[in-house]
């Protein structure tokens, strides 16, 4: 299991589990993502330490069009 998995399990919001969600990198590049993103509705920005690594990871709701 890499450090993003066990990011993702530990940061996902509650809301999450209401909609379809991607988990990006602050630097934009896509980490994870379980469906196209199409229109995002919010944001949720997170921040971690990791082995003395900054992470910043972003939870974007989206919904198919």
């Amino acid at each position: 299991m890499s450090s993003l998995d066990r990011i993702d399990l530990q940061a996902v919001p509650p809301e999450a589990q209401e909609g379809t969600w991607c988990l990006e990198k602050s630097n934009k590049e896509v980490v994870k993502q379980n469906a196209p993103i199409m229109a995002r509705k919010e944001e949720h920005s997170r921040q971690f330490f990791e082995n003395s690594i900054f992470i910043e990871v972003v939870f974007c709701m989206v919904r198919n069009l």
